[in-house]
């Protein structure tokens, strides 16, 4: 299985029959950065803590998440 469809299924589970709270963002570039959360729980920090996701380095002053950047300190992939 793709880990983009492990990872798909994990947050379909994570937010079935919840209500997910965003907080938005514009960056730079006027793109919206989402922070989502369940039940307190944010989901992308859920995502990489189940190693489904990686922390994006540019925006990791967002995310409470930072092992994966201390692990693999030259990624920079996005949720």
């Amino acid at each position: 299985m793709a880990r983009g469809e492990a990872a798909s299924r994990q947050l379909k589970r994570l937010v079935a029959g919840a209500e997910v709270v965003c907080d938005l963002q514009a960056e730079k570039y006027g793109r919206i950065l989402a922070n989502c959360a369940v039940e307190g729980r944010a989901l992308g920090e859920a995502q990489m803590q189940a190693g489904l996701a990686l922390a994006c380095r540019r925006y990791s002053d967002l995310c409470r998440c930072r092992k994966d950047l201390q692990t693999h300190p030259h990624r920079s992939l996005g949720l």
